[in-house]
């Protein structure tokens, strides 16, 4: 892909598939997990890294429509909203997605906050992290390059968060079965 800057034109080059799950996982050993960790506690890691709370809040309404999470950040706390009526192993894959923007210091999207259903939830200087969809022209923008990464990033970091918190409580008695 190129990117036109004034007269020079300079090609982007975006981080592979190999180099994404890389980076996710230094971030996850970075957070120095115990083996028993659990949803609480990668929360209290993220809230470290940011120096104020998380909340978790779920919320639904119509307008929601697609949309499974969302990431709303003011000066004193971050806020999840998740769909409440999502099974609970959905909502926590979703929560774990947003923690995971947490842990990396994504940058938020003030411009999603026109259509965004934290409207509601939020005041005018909160930043909202939404994602930007690609368009069907076939190439990606800067902008939506730089969104499909930092979704990649999360759902990377997501589903190692996810291996360590839905594992066996009991390592040893599942050797048992192979």
């Amino acid at each position: 892909m190129y990117v036109n800057s004034g007269d020079v034109r300079q090609q982007t080059i975006w981080p592979t598939a190999a180099q994404i799950k890389q980076r996710s996982a230094d971030k996850f050993s970075s957070l120095d997990l115990t083996p028993d960790a659990d949803l609480a506690y990668v929360i209290r890691r993220a809230e470290e890294r940011i120096g104020k709370p998380i909340r978790i809040e779920p919320v639904g309404n119509e307008k929601w429509e697609t949309l499974t999470a969302l990431l709303v950040e003011t000066a004193e706390s971050a806020n999840i909203l998740i769909r409440h009526d999502d099974s609970e192993i959905y909502q926590n894959h979703c929560i774990l997605h947003e923690l995971a923007h947490v842990i990396y210091n994504h940058p938020g999207c003030r411009t999603a906050k026109a259509t965004a259903p934290a409207m509601a939830h939020s005041d005018f200087s909160d930043k909202v992290r939404g994602r930007i969809l690609a368009l069907e022209s076939g190439e990606l923008t800067e902008v939506e390059g730089a969104s499909a990464i930092i979704e990649g990033e999360a759902e990377s970091l997501a589903y190692l968060l996810a291996r360590r918190l839905l594992r066996p409580r009991h390592q040893a008695d599942e050797r048992i079965f192979g």
